[in-house]
């Protein structure tokens, strides 16, 4: 399970092609992607921020209630922190589990 903040833009579709690789008893994976939004073009730059070491304990808490309540194999949380231009990626996760229904609802 791997859980990151990150000040860098980031390609979701490589990160679903390495999370997906190599396995062979995974089902499912189903993943999300949160994009900025310009609002009608109100909106030029969204600035995200973290707390350092609270916001990764809370990401972690909630992943491991995930992994837990849908008994997945793997998850990858990545969270964008600083300035965001709109139709960049802000968030990207990814289940893995043996079923996809459980992959869908985690």
């Amino acid at each position: 399970m791997m859980i990151r903040l990150t000040d860098q833009p980031f390609e979701p579709g490589s990160l679903l092609t390495g999370f997906s690789q190599g396995r062979t008893e995974t089902g499912a994976i189903a993943s999300f992607t949160g994009l900025a939004r310009a609002e009608a073009g109100s909106t030029t730059t969204l600035t995200l921020e973290a707390y350092p070491g609270f916001t990764e304990r809370a990401i972690q808490a909630i992943a491991d209630q995930a992994r837990t309540r849908f008994a997945l194999q793997d998850l990858l949380i990545l969270h964008r922190i600083g300035d965001i231009a709109p139709g960049e990626a802000i968030v990207f996760v990814a289940t893995a589990a043996p079923h996809r229904r459980a992959a869908f609802e985690a």
